[in-house]
């Protein structure tokens, strides 16, 4: 038994677990994908020529590390100890109440 994910246009649209015999018998079976031990989930990315997931880009203007696969915001996380939330209308982080 395996995990697998259906990947359509590189995102991840479904997951289930199966064996490999079933997936076989699916008339899609070319687009399943065996997960291995990496964490992913429906809407996440699929890079089929590195073959890593990836998850979806959180505002649109994060950019993607291609070392670390992991989004960035264009203006460095504050180290001063506050909470902060991405504010996209402003383009900056912005002190939250909140405990994040």
């Amino acid at each position: 038994m395996g995990n697998f994910a259906k990947i359509e246009n590189g995102i991840i649209t479904d997951i289930i677990l199966a064996n490999q015999e079933f997936i076989n018998t699916l008339p899609d079976s070319e687009q399943w994908i065996e997960k291995t031990s990496e964490i992913a989930g429906i809407g996440w990315n699929y890079d089929s020529s590195l073959l890593i997931f990836y998850p979806p880009q959180p505002f649109p203007s994060w950019i993607l590390n291609t070392d670390t696969y992991l989004w960035e915001s264009p203006i460095t996380y504050p180290t001063d100890g506050k909470n902060y939330i991405w504010d996209e209308g402003n383009q900056n982080w912005v002190e939250s109440t909140v405990v994040v």
